[in-house]
């Protein structure tokens, strides 16, 4: 009588799958930490800003400088201050696209591994 192989628990991967999961969530990471766009804006007082957007398929962050160029006695006197702006909505979508990412991949690696452990 041949015993048949035990059911696997739901959240429980393979090694495989895990590994494959690291290396999917580090190109995820990765896109969101490549700058995405460039920003270059002017205020009414005569104040610039200028930075890069980060974030797919949102924008999370707005990462730059804030500048003004004075002229006093002595000549040009730059000010800069370092402006960022989090987009929570943006934080939150990327988070779910990643998530389900994740969870397609985990399953669509699982459902082949399973398949194939069947028909042994």
């Amino acid at each position: 009588m041949s015993e048949q192989p035990r059911k696997r628990p739901w959240l429980q991967f393979h090694l495989s799958t895990a590994v494959v999961l690291m290396f999917v969530a580090g190109g995820i990471l990765w896109l969101n930490m490549v700058p995405t766009g460039h920003w270059d804006g002017h205020k009414a007082n005569g104040e610039r800003t200028a930075g890069r957007m980060y974030g797919i398929p949102m924008v999370i962050v707005w990462a730059g400088n804030s500048f003004s160029v004075d002229v006093q006695g002595r000549g040009l006197v730059e000010t800069l201050q370092p402006v960022r702006h989090w987009e929570i909505l943006g934080l939150l979508c990327n988070t779910i696209v990643g998530l389900v990412i994740l969870f397609a991949v985990a399953c669509a690696l699982e459902w082949r591994i399973r398949r194939k452990e069947r028909r042994q």
